[in-house]
C-alpha cells in the first residue's frame, strides 16, 4: 500500500491495530495484482491464517551473509528490491508447483535492541531523561541481555500456504536466490541437526 501510494507513512504512525486493518481493507488498488495481494494478506490476518516459514537464516549460521542481506532488504530504498525478489520467488514457485502462493521476506535491523533498553529514565544524579541503555555500565545485566538479543537476528522467507511440499519447493528456490546463506530448515544443514538450534515450519 505504501509503495503504491494509497497509504501515507504518517497515517501508519498514528494508526491503532484496528485502524490499520481498516485502512488497508479500504485501500483502493483497483484490480491490480498489488490489490489482490493486499486483500489476500488482510483477509488472512482477519481469519487468523498466518504465513509459514520456508526458510530461516539466523545470524549464528550466517555471520558472513548477514550484512549483505540487510543491505538488500532493510531500510530506505529496500522496499522495491524486496518486492522484486518476492514476486520472482512467487513466479518461480508457481512454475515449479502449479500453485500461485504469495511470498514474504522479513529482514530486521542489524542492531536489534531490547525495547525496554530504550526507555527514557531519570537516573539518580542526572537532571535529564536519558535512555536506560546509556547507563549499562551501572546495570551489567542489561548489557548481557542486549548482547544476547543481537544473537536472535533472523532473516525469514515466508509463504501463505500450509502445504509442506510447497514450502519445501520454496526453500529450494531460496537456496538458488541466496546461495551464500544457510537456511536452517534445509535438509542436510549442519544447524538443522543441532537440537538446540533446530526450527520447524510451524509459526
Amino acid at each position: 500500500a505504501l509503495l503504491e501510494g494509497v497509504v501515507d507513512f504518517s497515517q501508519l504512525q498514528c494508526a491503532t491495530d484496528a485502524g490499520l486493518l481498516s485502512m488497508l481493507a479500504k485501500a483502493d488498488l483497483g484490480d491490480s495484482p498489488e490489490g489482490a495481494r493486499l486483500k489476500t494478506f488482510v483477509d488472512a490476518y482477519n481469519s487468523r491464517r498466518l504465513p509459514k516459514r520456508a526458510a530461516v537464516y539466523p545470524v549464528y549460521a550466517n555471520q558472513n551473509a548477514q550484512e549483505g542481506l540487510i543491505q538488500r532488504f532493510f531500510g530506505a530504498g529496500s522496499a522495491q528490491e524486496r518486492r522484486r525478489v518476492e514476486d520472482g520467488l512467487a513466479a518461480a514457485l508457481e512454475e515449479r508447483t502449479g500453485e500461485r502462493v504469495p511470498v514474504l521476506l522479513y529482514c530486521p535491523a542489524g542492531h536489534m535492541q531490547l525495547k525496554s533498553a530504550r526507555l527514557l529514565v531519570h537516573w539518580p544524579g542526572e537532571s535529564d531523561l536519558r535512555p536506560l541503555n546509556d547507563f549499562r555500565e551501572h546495570v551489567p545485566r542489561l548489557g548481557d541481555l542486549e548482547k544476547a538479543y543481537q544473537g536472535m537476528w533472523k532473516f525469514y522467507v515466508l509463504a501463505m500456504t500450509r502445504e509442506p511440499k510447497i514450502l519445501q519447493a520454496l526453500g529450494q528456490l531460496c537456496a538458488e536466490e541466496f546461495p551464500e546463506a544457510q537456511n536452517l530448515l534445509q535438509l542436510g544443514s549442519e544447524f538443522a541437526q543441532d537440537p538446540i538450534k533446530k526450527e520447524t515450519h510451524g509459526v
